[in-house]
């Protein structure tokens, strides 16, 4: 079963993952581009190690962003 999931062959999996990358933002599943954007900076701001933020986090956020952007790429 693992091995399924973790495959490309499982069509549920990009569902998922964007659910999770918007649930980490903090965003609606129809949320634009711009608004992803805007989100990751504000959280940025607030997480980011250099202003007292916690690195799991941040690094959360990056991953979350990043797969949102590609996504968006694509």
């Amino acid at each position: 079963m693992r091995t399924f999931w973790q495959s490309g062959a499982n069509p549920a999996r990009p569902i998922v993952q964007r659910q999770q990358a918007l649930a980490v933002l903090g965003l609606p599943a129809n949320a634009t581009p711009e608004q992803i954007k805007r989100r990751y900076r504000k959280l940025a701001k607030r997480h980011h190690p250099d202003c007292g933020g916690d690195p799991k986090e941040m690094q959360r956020i990056i991953a979350a962003y990043e797969y949102l952007a590609k996504e968006h790429a694509r």
